[in-house]
């Protein structure tokens, strides 16, 4: 045991490298609603999901390992990543007139502000990786950014409630509306990316590529939710998949 133990402080010491990556993520989402009532309701039935988008800046520390040079595949690289991140969700559904038997065509976007944590595994062929990412996403605070008509308008703060769907009279939440509001505030994603390397000098290139991200839901706490009727909704969650690019710098990594 202490041999194989000897053995590999010896192979990491030797061919591994201290890898440091930072870039900016941009890029566009789509949202998936799931709701379930105890009884029929035409707004909270007309719920869809919508194009929202992502930006952020995020910074990746840790070891590539070298590998045979006689394989295809140069080095894998374990990296912890960690930044800021913002998502804007977008969802859209039908709410009433003073009348109730008319409604607007709402569209409404919730922007949250996240500290990500999580593990990005690649596989490093020439200039060119494949990776695997696992994570969570902490929101820190949100704001509801546009609430409009379909059509753009901007519906007008006297004619329907001031925030959102689920927290009608705020529109900015804090970590601590937040926590009430959803049962567990963190979102756990998965992702996978694509990304190439075009080296400036030995170790330091420009980084760019993209990746493609499925974000879980955080199910929303019923009984905290700012709505008249909370016994309507039984259950309400909204994940995402999110197709997105970047590009960076990238320092640490040899190139051959």
């Amino acid at each position: 045991m202490k041999t194989i133990i000897i053995f590999l402080i010896v192979n990491i010491t030797l061919f591994a490298q201290f890898e440091i990556n930072a870039f900016v993520p941009f890029g566009i989402n789509g949202s998936f609603p799931s709701i379930t009532l105890s009884s029929p309701n035409h707004t909270y039935q007309s719920i869809k999901g919508y194009i929202g988008a992502e930006l952020g800046v995020i910074a990746q520390l840790g070891y590539n390992m070298k590998l045979n040079k006689d394989i295809h595949i140069k080095s894998i690289s374990f990296l912890f990543e960690t930044g800021y991140y913002f998502n804007a969700n977008s969802i859209t559904y039908n709410y009433p007139y003073a009348d109730s038997y008319n409604y607007f065509k709402i569209f409404e976007t919730l922007g949250m502000h996240n500290i990500i944590i999580g593990f990005n595994p690649k596989i490093n062929f020439n200039n060119f990786s494949l990776g695997l990412g696992v994570g969570m996403k902490i929101p820190l605070s949100a704001d509801v950014l546009e609430k409009s008509d379909y059509k753009g308008d901007i519906i007008k703060e006297y004619t329907i409630f001031e925030g959102s769907l689920m927290y009608q009279d705020k529109k900015h939440w804090n970590f601590d509306d937040i926590k009430k509001l959803y049962k567990v505030p963190v979102s756990p994603y998965i992702k996978i990316n694509f990304e190439g390397l075009y080296y400036f000098v030995d170790k330091f290139a420009l980084l760019y590529g993209g990746y493609i991200a499925y974000d879980f839901s955080m199910p929303y706490n019923t009984d905290n939710i700012q709505i008249t009727d909370k016994t309507l909704i039984k259950s309400y969650q909204l994940s995402y998949l999110s197709f997105v690019f970047y590009i960076g710098l990238s320092f640490g990594r040899n190139n051959d």
